[in-house]
C-alpha cells in the first residue's frame, strides 16, 4: 500500500512539471507607408478588387516552407488576424491612399473608377533551414483601365529577405516589409506607365 501511495505522489509531482499548453498568437500585417506622389495617376477613383489566393494561403495559419521551398506546413499556435488575401488587399488600399495615387481609393465596386487593381497572392511564407530564416512574398498585381477594360500592367513581384532571428514575430515584420517592397515596385511601374498617359475620360 505504501508503495502505491509513494508512486501516486511521484506521479502527481511529475504532473506539476508539465509545461503549459501554448496559447494562440494572432498577428497583424504592417506595411511601411510610401512617400506621396508629386502628381496622382488620375482624377477619378481607383478601385482595389479583392485579391485571389488558393490552398494554404486562404487560411489564417502562418505558413512555413522547408529549406527548398517545396514542403509547406502551417505553424501551430501562430495565425494572421485575417486570411492573407484579405490582409494584403486591405494594406494595398491603405498604401495607394498614402501614395496619393488618386483622390479616392476604394476597396470593392466603384462604378466611376478610372483604374482598378487586381491580383493574386502567390507566396506568403516563412522559410526555415535550421536557424536560418527568410521571409518570402510573391504577388501578381494587375492594373486595368476601367473604361475599355484594357490591361495596362500585369506582373509578378517576388521579394525575399533574411530574418535576423527564428522568432515568428520577426518573420511577420519581414513579411510586411516584403509586401511593402512589392507594392513599391508595382507603384513605380504604374507611375512610369501612367505619367505620360492621358487620363481616362470620366
Amino acid at each position: 500500500m505504501r508503495r502505491v501511495l509513494f508512486a501516486l505522489v511521484l506521479s502527481l509531482a511529475a504532473c506539476g512539471t508539465i509545461a503549459p499548453i501554448p496559447t494562440d498568437t494572432f498577428y497583424r500585417l504592417t506595411v511601411p507607408a510610401p512617400r506621396p506622389l508629386a502628381k496622382p495617376w488620375c482624377a477619378g477613383p481607383i478601385e482595389v478588387e479583392s485579391l485571389q489566393a488558393g490552398g494554404l494561403l486562404k487560411d489564417r495559419a502562418i505558413v512555413e516552407a522547408d529549406s527548398r521551398g517545396v514542403a509547406l506546413r502551417q505553424l501551430p499556435y501562430h495565425f494572421w488576424v485575417d486570411s492573407p488575401e484579405h490582409l494584403i488587399a486591405h494594406e494595398l488600399v491603405a498604401y495607394l491612399r498614402a501614395l496619393r495615387a488618386a483622390p479616392i481609393v476604394l476597396a470593392g465596386q466603384a462604378e466611376s473608377a478610372a483604374y482598378e487593381v487586381r491580383g493574386r497572392v502567390l507566396r506568403f511564407e516563412r522559410q526555415r533551414s535550421g536557424e536560418h530564416v527568410r521571409a518570402r512574398v510573391g504577388l501578381e498585381l494587375v492594373l486595368v483601365e476601367r473604361r475599355q477594360g484594357r490591361v495596362l500592367l500585369a506582373r509578378e513581384y517576388d521579394e525575399s529577405s533574411d530574418v535576423a532571428t527564428t522568432s515568428v514575430a520577426d518573420a511577420v515584420a519581414a513579411l510586411g516589409t516584403g509586401v511593402g517592397a512589392a507594392f513599391g515596385d508595382f507603384a513605380a511601374d504604374s507611375d512610369r506607365l501612367l505619367s505620360g498617359a492621358a487620363a481616362p475620360d470620366r
